[in-house]
């Protein structure tokens, strides 16, 4: 079970059935990652034996600089020229830029193209569905952090910060606090604190600004490709590799799906769709029900 939580207890067994002596030790440090790597000198000063202390000198006299982890923006589109025009000019607002920002155009047409040329983005056109989106951007993206937004997101300004931050700390990914952005009232407070409780012990949203280290991104499989619910079976492998939490940050997600379709029925909504997916039916018959829905309103327009 290489690159699995099993792996220390599967050698001990095969060093015991082969007649061996097995003693345990504390857990040592591995560098499997950039960020494990620019995390080193942090827990070197934490240990204080001669020849860790001596490393410790080292890296920090004439030892080499570490460089920052790169991080990778992946943004799926579908004929939404300009959220994804307002999101590019807050990203470039950012106290820090990231490496690259890739967008995974489903067919925004002419409109997503002509954004994308003037922020110098890496255009992928996809097909449909926002978990192959998803993936087809990671799986282009060079950084050692990949991070994932929807176009109508309001990322913090230290957004980048945050996450590397967060990857330092020992964390394989993580995900940011919601909030709706625009003004404030006590019906958005209120829901808002909802799903961040819910978030504490269930799943996080792609709306949340998930982000995960590249190698532990390909050791999860990356995202599903279904329809609907793509973040679930992702954000469950996440954390069968490693922590995945919350930063101390907010981010701002749009209300307007709320807007357009009244605060309770389309709270009442995500949650039917969320219920039938615990049930086990299927995101693609979700999905099916829930254009359904959407014509239906667009008939009543």
């Amino acid at each position: 079970p290489w690159s699995t939580k099993r792996l220390g207890g599967a050698l001990e067994a095969a060093c015991r059935k082969a007649g061996l002596t097995v003693e345990s030790f504390a857990a040592g440090y591995d560098i499997d990652r950039a960020a494990d790597l620019e995390r080193l000198p942090i827990d070197l000063d934490k240990d204080s034996r001669p020849a860790r202390q001596a490393l410790r000198s080292w890296l920090r006299d004439i030892g080499p600089s570490t460089p920052r982890p790169r991080v990778s923006l992946v943004v799926p589109v579908l004929d939404d020229a300009d959220a994804l025009q307002a999101l590019l000019a807050g990203v470039r607002r950012l106290s820090e830029q990231p490496f690259e920002i890739i967008v995974a155009d489903a067919g925004g047409g002419d409109g997503c193209r002509k954004v994308c040329e003037d922020f110098a983005c890496i255009r992928l056109q996809t097909r449909a569905g926002r978990g192959n989106q998803l993936h087809a951007g990671a799986m282009r993206a060079a950084g050692d952090a990949i991070w994932f937004l929807h176009a109508d997101a309001t990322p913090p300004d230290d957004a980048i910060a945050h996450i590397l931050d967060h990857l330092v700390a020992g964390n394989v990914g993580g995900f940011f606090s919601f909030s709706f952005a625009g003004p404030q009232a006590w019906h958005k407070k209120l829901l808002a604190t909802l799903i961040n409780l819910r978030c504490r012990f269930g799943i996080p949203y792609g709306d949340q600004g998930l982000f995960i280290d590249r190698a532990a991104y390909v050791e999860t499989g990356g995202f599903d490709d279904t329809p609907l619910f793509e973040e679930v079976q992702f954000v469950r492998a996440a954390r069968m590799a490693g922590r995945f939490t919350a930063v101390d940050a907010i981010i701002g997600v749009s209300p307007r799906r709320w807007e357009r379709d009244g605060w309770f029925r389309r709270t009442l909504h995500n949650r039917w769709l969320a219920f039938g997916h615990m049930l086990g039916v299927s995101p693609e018959r979700l999905a099916r029900r829930y254009r359904q829905a959407a014509d239906k309103r667009t008939a009543r327009c």
